[in-house]
Order: C-alpha cells, then structure tokens, then sequence
C-alpha cells in the first residue's frame, strides 16, 4: 500500500467512519493528492486505485480514461480560481483570474502540462470567452480582448513551466508586471472606443 493511500485510509478509520464511497470527486481529489506528491507522471490508474485502496477497473465506472481523469482536475482546479474573484468590472475580474490562474500553478505545477494539452482546451476556452465577452461590453474591441487574454494565459503558463527550472523570487513580480500592462492597454484601447 503506498503511503498516500495509507493517508486516505487511515482518515476515514480515524473519522471513526467507513470508506467513503467512490465517487468522480473522490477520484478527482486522491488523483490531485497524488500529482501534488509525486507529478503527473505518477498518475496512472493503477496507481490511483492503489491511493483510493480500490481495483484501477472501479475507476473506470466514472472515468473512460486517465485522458478524462486529467481533464476532470483541470476543470476541478480551474473552478477554484474564479471562486470569489468577481468583483463586477472586467478588467479587475480578468486580472484577478490572471493572478489566481499563476497561484494555482504555483501550488500545482502540473497544470502547465494540463492546460497546453489542445485535447484540453475548453478548460480555459470557456473562461476566455466569457471573460473576453465582458472586457467588449467595456469597450474592448472583440480582437484585443482575446488577443489580451491569450498574451496574459501565455505569459503565465510560460513563466511556470520555466520556473521549474530556474526560481529567483522575482516570477510573480514580472507577471503581475506583465498584466498590469496588458489590462492599461485593454482600458485605454476602452476609453478611446
């Protein structure tokens, strides 16, 4: 039994309650659990299975593929970003979404290779859209507000797949620069429509 799994088990023995029952939440949490600990080539079913103390086969009650299983984290991860972010002008919401999108890489680092996957693109599609939609209701032209957005996607996810290989402490401090400029251009391209 792998320690993670141990983990899982020995809470719900602690809880004084039985396993839980597997559920595609359940399976979303221990595949996270274990990317966390190990990257996301630790994931395989099997491996899974071992941490949810459950045959890999049970997984596929919920999940045609480890391919849905990732896509299942990353829409779980992504939710949590806009979680309390709104604030109702677009141009704060979009820049807090850009900064909760780098803190959640920072804490899951995996999700470069999760979100730059093109099977994996209505992720983060479904947000631009909406988010490019209400940065044009503020005047944006509909060019600049996907192009603005996919400048700051970019700039993130390519500053944290670099950062894994050289951390200085200055990451966020260039990113937060980088989005601030990108959001004044999107208001003053705004202000002159």
């Amino acid at each position: 039994m792998h320690g993670l799994s141990a983990a899982i088990e020995n809470e719900d023995v602690a809880a004084g309650c039985p396993r839980a029952p597997l559920s595609r939440a359940r399976i979303v949490e221990a595949a996270i659990a274990l990317m966390d600990a190990e990257g996301i080539g630790a994931l395989t079913m099997r491996r899974l299975g071992d941490a949810l103390s459950v045959r890999a086969m049970s997984i596929y009650k919920h999940f045609d593929n480890k391919e849905d299983v990732l896509q299942a984290v990353g829409e779980a991860l992504y939710t949590e970003i806009e979680d309390g972010q709104m604030t109702g002008c677009p141009f704060e919401d979009v820049r807090a979404v850009m900064l909760a999108t780098c803190k959640m890489i920072e804490r899951h680092p995996y999700m470069t290779t999760i979100l730059a996957c093109p099977r994996r693109a209505p992720l983060w599609e479904d947000h631009r859209r909406r988010h490019a939609a209400a940065l044009q209701a503020a005047g944006v032209s509909e060019d600049e507000s996907y192009r603005g957005f996919g400048v700051m996607f970019r700039m993130i996810v390519g500053a944290a797949s670099v950062r894994g290989r050289e951390r200085d402490g200055r990451d966020r401090g260039f990113i937060r620069f980088g989005v601030d400029a990108v959001i004044s251009h999107l208001r003053a391209g705004a202000a002159k429509a």
